[in-house]
């Protein structure tokens, strides 16, 4: 049977509200998921580079439990288009002590033996985290530098503060094992910020120290394959001594950078440190370091990578009280120069004429992210629909059924009945016990979302209201 338009009825004051609260809860839950493009702003977070793709732990810094995301940092990309990619591995809640690793396909958390230790297969789309044992040497469990052997699967560190020890990792079930190292002789303590696995001479290069030491002009050096010391001379413009600094190596073992960090303070206290947006970068073919140009902020504690001839960090902090930061700077090694977002010139590092496999599954879980909140609220729709149709078709079915009464039998049925909740008031009761905001957790404050905010008093007001709308409208009738 169809409706004409003065026919069709009229949904009743909780059908009404009831649609507009769960379209609102739809729309909500799909704007956010479609805000939800990149990770939010963090520092001091573990992250590592597995292959081309940068994989970091998101915000916010005060729960530190965000997801982790990844980018394809060989892929060819805008700094105002970063394709991120969302992955759940499941409940983690980081502490600044936990280090990230990339292993292989592995990223690997590096807690000491306070906090976990935790591993997760990156290849796999369904694995979740996995406890792994503390390190068990007493020399390994305060580590704070790594360098990755991709050929062997094996992680280096420098066994701080000791000069004869190295620690080492090849497997999981072993767990961590020191070699003491029986040629040559470390010059200084070992408490290196910063060091870089180099494939082309199976060597560890470290960095730099805590200290002030403005006269070292050379790299640290363990090799592997004489278990022994020596140092690299270097000459140019030598980077002062940092911390919470970026120090990485490219793919093919020729550059060395060092970006921001914080640096000793020239006035002031001794022991001040300044946050810093210098880069610098060591050409290992000639010994020779060279200063680029200052980021446009400085940065420490930022997440980093490189790939060909892109240097890409993210994240971090300009200072320890500082709100931590979300954008993404990008350095370009061959022209020396940072890059900037209104620049059109964003060439792939790595260009091929065929698209990447990696490249290739970001699109795929680009089209897949959209596609899921794309079905996600059209379902939603339609669920709301469907809703709305069945509560109308009940609503006036019940009006057709009363009509052939007469109105005082309707009024004893309703005055009989009145120490029942009808259908729609029974909804509001339960539904203003759900939308208590002491109740509903968000990352957020209840304040940011109005319909949250409200007076949980305001509920038994609407439910009286319902009440005396209800049975005004059977007088009526």
């Amino acid at each position: 049977m169809a409706f004409g338009f003065s026919t069709f009825p009229i949904p009743s004051r909780a059908t009404s509200l009831f649609f507009c609260r769960f379209l609102s809860l739809i729309l909500h839950y799909v704007s956010t998921v479609s805000a939800q493009t990149g990770p939010e702003a963090n520092t001091r977070m573990p992250f590592a580079q597995i292959g081309s793709r940068l994989y970091l732990q998101g915000g916010p810094y005060d729960k530190r439990n965000g997801p982790f995301f990844s980018v394809d940092l060989a892929a060819s990309w805008t700094l105002d288009t970063v394709p991120w990619t969302s992955h759940n591995y499941g409940n983690f809640t980081s502490y600044q002590k936990q280090i990230g690793v990339g292993i292989n396909q592995t990223l690997y958390i590096y807690g000491n033996i306070v906090y976990d230790n935790l591993r997760v297969n990156v290849d796999d789309a369904s694995a979740e985290w996995s406890l792994v044992a503390p390190p068990g040497p007493r020399l390994c469990r305060s580590l704070q530098d790594f360098a990755v052997d991709t050929r062997k699967g094996v992680v280096y560190s420098f066994a701080f503060p000791f000069k004869d020890t190295m620690c080492l990792l090849g497997d999981f079930e072993k767990g961590w094992e020191t070699r003491l190292v029986s040629n040559g002789t470390l010059v200084v303590t070992p408490d290196f910020i910063g060091s870089v696995y180099n494939s082309n001479r199976n060597s560890v290069m470290g960095g730099y120290r805590l200290e002030q030491d403005s006269s070292t002009a050379y790299v640290t050096e363990y090799r592997i394959d004489s278990n022994s010391w020596s140092t690299i001379p270097v000459k140019g413009q030598v980077p002062t001594t940092r911390e919470a600094n970026c120090m990485i190596i490219n793919e093919d073992n020729t550059k060395i950078v060092v970006f921001g960090g914080f640096t000793p303070a020239t006035r002031g206290p001794s022991g001040f440190v300044v946050p810093s947006s210098e880069i610098f970068v060591l050409d290992l073919n000639s010994g020779e370091w060279k200063k680029g140009p200052d980021a446009a902020e400085p940065r420490a504690h930022a997440a980093c990578g490189i790939v060909g001839n892109r240097f890409v960090a993210w994240g971090g902090e300009k200072h320890p009280n500082s709100d931590p930061l979300d954008s993404t700077i990008v350095f370009d090694l061959t022209k020396f120069e940072w890059v900037t977002a209104s620049s059109n010139d964003h060439p792939s590092p790595t260009p091929s004429s065929d698209p990447s496999p990696s490249s290739t599954s970001i699109a795929k879980a680009s089209n897949t992210n959209i596609g899921a909140i794309a079905g996600g609220a059209v379902a939603g729709l339609v669920l709301v629909a469907l809703i709305v149709a069945v509560l109308i078709y009940r609503r006036r079915k019940q009006r057709l059924g009363e009509g052939h009464g007469p109105i005082k039998q309707k009024i004893v049925e309703h005055k009989d009945n009145s120490g029942e909740l009808s259908e729609d008031e029974a909804y509001y009761k339960n539904e203003f016990q759900y939308r208590n905001p002491h109740t509903i957790s968000s990352p957020r404050s209840p304040q940011q979302y109005p319909y949250l905010g409200r007076d949980p008093q305001w509920a038994s007001k609407l439910a009286h209201d319902n009440d005396q709308d209800h049975a005004d409208r059977v007088l009526e009738e």
